[in-house]
Parts: structure tokens; C-alpha cells; sequence
């Protein structure tokens, strides 16, 4: 691992700051940034989890450009195709070693797309989409119904790939690839 000591850069806020607020600012070794695939244009998406922050390249919004990426440092990918019925809603590739996902909405109806107004759905989001294309893991007699789809532990992920996230309610489904 890197390490570096860095001055944080204080300066006033603009805009419709408060009178008194202040923004901070940390320059980034260009060659970690070159490491991680940032480019000048590019975005990046800022964690914080009480203790440290973590900057992580943000997920592409172009499929194939997403898809090559992850292919090409070797990580897991999938392909869920969200249909309802016979038409193909959401295509949604799905990063499993980065935790990242990408969509492609091919309906213009939002309430038929697998995130609805979300355009940009986070990994968290993925998951709680595929918990609701599962059998709800309060319901009684859950053990029953995992042995009986051949799954051994509450895990959406391994629900939806046995299940296609067929739902007794609708007609949508989801396509593994």
C-alpha cells in the first residue's frame, strides 16, 4: 500500500453558502488517479463511513464501456434482462468483484424500468431491487420454501438466479446471463 501525508486546503465557500462556511480540498497524486483509471473529465464517487473516506471511479453510464472495463481487470459479471412479459425493459450489467452496476433502460414507460426515475441506481439499490423480486425474508415458513428452490441461505442474488424474479403479482421476470 501507498501512503502519503497531505496538507488539506481550507478556503471559503461560495454560492449560497452560510457567512462563516468553509470548503476543504486534498490533491490526489496524479499517478494513483492514472492507477485507478481517472482521467481529468472523469467523475468519482465519495464514501464516508464514520471514519475514512474512500474515492472510487464512478461506474460508466455507457454499457460497453462499462463492460469492457470490468472484463478487462477480470471481474465478475452478469447481465440481468428485466422483462415484463415479452418486452425487454432494463438491460443492467452487474459489477460483483467492484459493486457497481450500470443500466440501459429500453422502455420509455418508467414505472416498466427495474429502477424507475433512478438512472443511476447505486450497488445498494441493485440489491434491494432483487430482494423485491424474491419471496420476502420475513415470510413464514422461509426454510421450507429455500430447500424447495435448492438454496441453502436467504441470498437475493442466489434467489433471483433460481427464481428469475418471478413474482406471483406481475408479469416481470429477469433474464441471467
Amino acid at each position: 500500500m501507498n501512503r502519503r501525508s497531505m496538507k488539506i486546503m481550507r478556503r471559503k465557500a461560495g454560492g449560497t453558502a452560510g457567512k462563516n462556511a468553509e470548503k476543504y480540498s486534498v490533491n490526489l497524486p496524479a499517478v494513483w488517479l492514472r492507477a485507478m483509471g481517472i482521467q481529468k473529465d472523469n467523475r468519482v464517487e465519495l464514501s464516508f463511513d464514520g471514519e475514512k473516506i474512500t474515492v472510487r471511479p464512478l461506474a460508466s453510464t455507457d454499457p460497453e464501456l462499462f463492460r469492457r472495463n470490468a472484463e478487462q481487470k477480470g471481474h465478475q459479471l452478469k447481465e440481468y434482462r428485466y422483462y415484463d412479459g415479452d418486452t425487454l425493459c432494463t438491460v443492467i450489467l452487474a459489477d460483483f468483484t467492484a459493486e457497481q452496476i450500470c443500466i440501459e433502460n429500453k422502455v420509455d414507460e418508467i414505472l416498466d424500468t427495474a429502477f424507475g426515475v433512478n438512472e443511476t441506481p447505486s450497488w445498494e439499490d441493485f440489491l434491494a431491487f432483487l430482494a423485491d423480486r424474491c419471496i420476502p425474508k420475513t415470510r413464514k415458513g422461509l426454510d421450507y420454501y429455500l430447500d424447495a428452490v435448492g438454496v441453502p441461505e436467504y441470498d437475493p442474488v442466489l434467489l433471483v438466479e433460481k427464481t428469475q424474479g418471478r413474482m406471483a403479482e406481475d408479469h416481470k421476470w429477469l433474464e441471467i446471463i
